[in-house]
């Protein structure tokens, strides 16, 4: 009987194991993680709106690093301060419309959604200032089909190769003077046909603002994003690794009380489809294998 036991054991064990870890690979193999964030450090990009540039400031002090006694353990604290406006971050609404939503208001499902990427690199090569339009839209959409209500639309303009290099990066030899600057953006009606066709709740591009850089002092398209209550995501990096769908972007920004805007973490994942099965399919597939699992080890009582 013993005996009988620990073959039972064996042959359990061999069929349990295998498929526990078939299980839990099953979601990594194929899930995808890509970071569109900078890295926050001294040589960090802000545009020079404050007092005589006071935003190109990056404040990091090292409080403490270094073994501490009384924990007996390593220990680092920083103290850091940021211009809300700068490197990788999220506009809020009420950055350009008094009475709108701050940081802290922004409801968290209009922080996660499908992501779509436009590529516009190769006209913004041509024509530094380029504008986004309708057509370019309509056009991408007659590729790649049409954009899901609720999305959120990633710009490729090529800006985010050139980060953290300044001058080729808002290209001008005077980084100091914005009305120097050149950078693709995208044309008002652009904006309102995204907003009221297909109700994105994000816009983001690589360059420093959605706005172009020759915009006389102007920033139309802020003024319709935002008092609509689309957010913005500016200086976002490493587009190039971003599928042009069929991705799911995530915002990380800090949850700032009364925040204009802030840094944030921006991530987005995808899967390659496998026989015509999404990574959301395999997903749903991997629990209820998950669950056979957990069954079948009550039952056996592995």
């Amino acid at each position: 009987m013993h005996k009988l036991s620990c073959a039972m054991d064996i042959k359990v064990n061999m069929l349990f194991f295998p498929l526990l870890m078939g299980v839990l690979y099953s979601d990594s193999v194929y899930a995808k993680v890509v970071d569109l964030t900078h890295i926050y450090g001294p040589d960090v990009l802000y545009p020079p709106v404050g007092p005589g540039g006071t935003s190109n400031m990056f404040n990091f002090t090292i409080m403490h690093r270094g073994y501490e006694p009384a924990l007996n353990a390593w220990l680092e604290i920083n103290w850091f301060g940021v211009f809300e406006h700068g490197s990788t971050h999220v506009d809020a609404p009420a950055h350009y419309s008094q009475g709108r939503a701050h940081l802290h208001e922004i409801p968290p499902e209009q922080l996660v959604g499908p992501g779509v990427m436009i590529d516009i690199k190769d006209k913004a090569s041509k024509s530094p200032d380029y504008l986004l339009t309708i057509d370019d839209i309509l056009a991408w959409e007659k590729q790649h089909g049409t954009i899901p209500q609720g999305c959120i639309v990633m710009m490729n303009t090529g800006k985010h190769k050139l980060y953290p290099d300044a001058k080729r990066f808002y290209g001008t030899e005077t980084p100091s003077n914005m009305s120097s600057y050149h950078n693709a953006g995208v044309e008002p009606m652009a904006a309102r046909w995204l907003m009221h066709n297909r109700q994105i709740k994000a816009f983001g591009t690589d360059a420093h603002s959605c706005d172009p850089g020759q915009n006389n002092n102007r920033n139309p398209c802020h003024e319709e994003f935002l008092p609509n209550g689309v957010i913005l995501l500016e200086f976002v990096a490493n587009l190039d690794r971003l599928p042009i769908k069929d991705s799911t972007i995530f915002i990380g920004p800090m949850k700032m009380r009364d925040g204009s805007g802030g840094p944030c973490r921006i991530l987005a994942i995808f899967g390659e489809h496998v026989e015509g099965v999404s990574l959301a399919r395999r997903t749903q597939g991997s629990f209820a294998g998950l669950l056979l699992v957990v069954i079948l080890s009550i039952v056996l009582e592995i």
